[in-house]
């Protein structure tokens, strides 16, 4: 018997090589291409795609050897030790941060979860509460919120975890080699009202070895980017942008400051307690019905190469974080 061998690419290859040529004839195609590219750059040249990634945000090139700048520094980090480190990676890690969480003694600022969940699909409508938030463990912006239950039919539902998980299919794409190493799962978790029918107030605050030094209040959050904001310090005044470039501005007047959260005080202390095993970290916060809750812990800022700093009691933000903070370099992964 004559063996038929099929010589044609395999559809892998067929599939890249349509792509590509697509990509110089029309807008779809060229952003498929580009986006292939730039997960390729950041996957096998992360130190390369984050030099670019900082000289287009900040107009220069970065100095990652000899690093000064907040998000150089930061950056730096994230190439380095941050980059390897398990306990960051625990941190960066939605699910598993909550038994850091616990362990430093502020389990009683999470939020009630409901449960957790390999597929959006595996999640039963009839079983989750009126209110409820659905987010990938690994990653940002694969987020499900839902504040009325009762507005959404069973049909709808199974059409938007259906969405969200096709989104996290995406997403994954472009994971780092942290993300890779950890099992990304979703949770369903409280939703959080403060009864203003937005989302409520983010209060992001920057922790430098442990020690909290200034907060960035993120206002306006409906479509995940911010209206307004500001950086205030501790005493709460305002002493920088969230964001300042040649075509965008955000900032909040001083005479228009809303007051600072009641929780203040307990919003210092968490903070001070999670943030202590590193140089640096921001620790995400909210104020719910007078308690505060936990967010999230974010060690890589807007990918570390974009967003304001600030002089915090007339010091540049940059000179705050220690690369060499506990003994270690934290440059070195």
């Amino acid at each position: 018997m004559t063996r038929k061998i099929d010589a044609s690419p395999s559809p892998g290859v067929g599939w890249t090589i349509r792509s590509l040529l697509k990509g110089f004839t029309d807008d779809d195609g060229r952003q498929m291409m580009l986006g292939g590219l730039k997960r390729a750059f950041s996957r096998y040249a992360p130190r390369t795609s984050q030099k670019v990634k900082y000289a287009y945000n900040h107009g220069r090139w970065p100095d990652f050897r000899n690093p000064r700048e907040f998000y150089e520094k930061l950056s730096a980090l994230k190439l380095g030790a941050y980059g390897t480190d398990p306990l960051i990676a625990q941190c960066a890690d939605k699910a598993a941060v909550r038994e850091y969480v616990e362990q430093c003694g502020c389990g009683h600022i999470l939020t009630k979860l409901y449960g957790t969940y390999d597929h959006p699909s595996e999640i039963i409508y009839d079983d989750m509460p009126e209110a409820f938030v659905v987010k990938a463990s690994i990653g940002d912006g694969v987020n499900y919120f839902c504040p009325r239950k009762s507005e959404v039919t069973v049909d709808q539902f199974r059409a938007d975890m259906r969405a969200l998980e096709k989104r996290w299919s995406v997403r994954a794409q472009r994971r780092t080699a942290q993300e890779r190493s950890r099992r990304n799962v979703f949770l369903v978790e409280e939703y959080l009202d403060d009864g203003s029918g937005d989302v409520p107030p983010d209060y992001k605050v920057h922790c430098f070895g442990g020690v909290p030094k200034a907060i960035s209040l993120f206002l306006g959050r409906s479509d995940g980017e911010p209206e307004s904001g500001a950086i205030f310090s501790l005493d709460w005044n305002i002493i920088g942008d969230i964001w300042r470039s040649a075509n965008k501005v955000l900032t909040i007047e001083p005479e228009k400051a809303p007051d600072p959260p009641i929780t203040l005080r307990e919003m210092i202390h968490a903070s001070s307690l999670l943030s202590a095993p590193f140089p640096y970290m921001r620790v995400d916060l909210y104020e719910i019905d007078g308690c505060v809750k936990f967010g999230e812990l974010t060690p890589f800022p807007a990918g570390c190469t974009r967003g304001s700093s600030c002089l915090i009691d007339g010091v540049p933000m940059g000179d705050l974080v220690d690369l060499k903070y506990g003994g270690r370099d934290w440059t070195k992964p």
